[in-house]
């Protein structure tokens, strides 16, 4: 009710550990851009859509489809910048895990999307910002503006369910990710070493698992 009533509205969720998947688009495009930029933002969309449904099926063996989806928008004239910003939320309702899951789910997803058409938009980490994942992070809730730049109103592109569009409201029928194994394999360091340093007791004690919950693994350098 707050949210309806109050102009202007500058209302943001505080999300803490479990969270809803969710994703933060920003792409700026340059004064001389020509197209339809209708177009241009349908395409990105579609193309963003279809890319996390492949990702989550190849990569998760999770099933996702459209109607997963909760999306928002805030594109327009970028005070900051001078530029056009297309700004997406994209909020996935079927799904729940922590904040550290969710960070190295956005590292892999980009790692899995510079093999896709997504990759011709820009450098993927700045374009689907990863400086929202945090313990007490804030996200613009929809129908809400930054105080910085009051014009650029989320807005609802499908599912007017404002409770789909939040990222720490569950109806208890989401699933939960886990997914530690991604952050095994995103804190796991190699080193190249020469074969000719140590002896092989000393090389099988060279690959252990540090307090930090890091792997070290040394791979051989072989001439």
């Amino acid at each position: 009710k707050d949210i309806e009533k109050k102009t202007p509205k500058h209302f943001n969720e505080v999300i803490k550990d479990i969270r809803k998947p969710y994703f933060d688009i920003e792409i700026y495009c340059e004064n001389n851009f020509n197209g339809d930029i209708n177009v241009y933002k349908k395409e990105f969309q579609t193309l963003f859509i279809n890319t996390l449904i492949e990702y989550f099926k190849n990569e998760l063996k999770e099933e996702l489809d459209i109607y997963s989806f909760n999306i928002s928008e805030s594109s327009g004239n970028c005070i900051k910048t001078k530029k056009y910003k297309i700004s997406y939320h994209f909020v996935l309702s079927n799904f729940k895990l922590n904040m550290l899951s969710m960070k190295y789910l956005h590292k892999d997803f980009i790692e899995y999307s510079k093999n896709t058409p997504l990759k011709n938009y820009g450098k993927l980490d700045e374009i689907i910002d990863k400086n929202v994942y945090k313990t007490n992070q804030l996200w613009r809730m929809v129908n809400s503006s930054k105080i910085t730049d009051p014009s650029r109103v989320m807005k609802f592109i499908n599912n007017q369910d404002i409770k789909k569009h939040l990222i720490g409201y569950f109806d208890n029928t989401e699933k939960y990710l886990d997914l530690k194994y991604l952050e095994e394999k995103y804190t796991k360091k190699t080193y190249k070493i020469n074969s000719n340093m140590l002896n092989n007791e000393q090389e099988e004690k060279l690959e252990e698992d540090q307090n930090t919950k890091s792997y070290l693994k040394f791979v051989k350098n072989k001439k």
